[in-house]
């Protein structure tokens, strides 16, 4: 019993050391591979995020031709410090050290049901969340956006250390002004046009109401009531072309664009 036991323990140290000596390099060349292979891709990275640095945007190109415009608005807004940074993951605090640089494009993203800021604005590099345009120029920028102004962001300066960057920018923006007629202020405007959408929602439902008081009547056999229902379904659709015929008016009066349909 003791000799198969030998027997057994030497075959197994046998098969281990076989498949040690048969590739001592295995582990060692895919470390190497995979590390050529990162390597390689960050360099690539850098030398697109190089080409975008030095392309023109079309964005600004797009803002210089309506300096000269009528219909325009234009302007800069200068040195504006990314707040929220402090908060951020080291994953992009990484992004900043990587790719942050003067003169980069960052990207503006409305955030108009943020808890907090109504007008809330944040701002990424790349596809990552770097912060956010402070309040104090969030109003004005916020109100650009929802105007459908052009904008175009880049960093101006960067300061700090890794762990703690403090980031600069700059917007360039055209935005069209408001039609001749117009006598509120954006933000007036954009709260009446919200008021119009519930008023032409609530005479969709009452139309649907209507429609189905209508249809049971009908089989009911209540041909007056019937009636009565159709009447009022004729009215409340002459009420709703009117009105969205003078919301519609009135968005473009300001310029405003929403997805109401």
């Amino acid at each position: 019993m003791e000799t198969y036991l030998i027997v057994f323990f030497f075959l197994v140290i046998l098969s281990v050391l076989i498949s040690i000596f048969r590739n001592p390099n295995s582990d060692f060349d895919n470390s190497e591979k995979y590390s050529d292979t990162l390597e390689s891709s960050i360099d690539e990275s850098e030398e697109n995020t190089d080409e975008t640095l030095d392309k023109k945007d079309y964005k600004l190109e797009m803002i210089e031709e309506r300096e000269n415009d009528e219909d325009y608005d234009t302007g800069t807004l200068e040195n504006i410090e990314v707040a929220g940074i402090y908060y951020l993951p080291n994953v992009a605090l990484d992004e900043i050290e990587a790719h942050g640089k003067v003169g980069r494009e960052l990207w503006l993203e409305r955030e108009p049901r943020n808890k907090y800021d109504e007008n809330a604005v944040r701002v990424k590099l790349f596809s990552r969340k770097i912060g956010y345009v402070p309040r104090e120029e969030a109003e004005f920028v916020a109100e650009l956006m929802d105007r459908g102004a052009i904008v175009y962001c880049t960093i101006s300066k960067i300061m700090g250390t890794r762990l703690l960057p403090t980031v600069y920018f700059d917007i360039r923006y055209a935005v069209r002004k408001f039609e001749e007629g117009a006598t509120m202020t954006f933000k007036e405007a954009k709260e009446k046009a919200i008021e119009m959408e519930k008023r032409i929602k609530n005479y969709r439902t009452q139309q649907k109401r209507q429609k189905t008081t209508a249809d049971n009547n009908r089989v009911l056999g209540e041909k007056k009531r019937e009636e009565t229902a159709l009447s009022k379904l004729e009215k409340f659709k002459e009420a709703e072309k009117q009105l969205l015929e003078e919301y519609n008016k009135h968005c473009r009066l300001y310029h405003i664009y929403r997805d109401f349909k």
